[in-house]
């Protein structure tokens, strides 16, 4: 098990792992960057639902509506979800 800390320290490490990548493409340098949306079922998080309802689809898209607020932020972030 993991706690949605953990796991954001987790989701940066990543971010700052691919922020730190540059790949050649013909001649030409590309920096790469990342986003990620985290998500989880942990109980202290959910508020309003029990763990039963609290499934597989509602943490994905979570996850995706975290995501979509680090692209709108300026990208290359860590956005939990709520």
């Amino acid at each position: 098990e993991t706690t949605m800390e953990q796991a954001e320290i987790q989701a940066e490490r990543l971010r700052s792992a691919i922020e730190q990548l540059e790949v050649q493409v013909n001649g030409d340098t590309i920096k790469l960057s990342a986003s990620f949306g985290v998500s989880g079922s942990n109980k202290h998080q959910v508020v309003g639902h029990s763990l039963a309802d609290y499934g597989m689809e509602k943490m994905i898209n979570d996850a995706d509506a975290a995501l979509y607020s680090a692209k709108k932020g300026g990208k290359n972030q860590v956005q939990l979800s709520c």
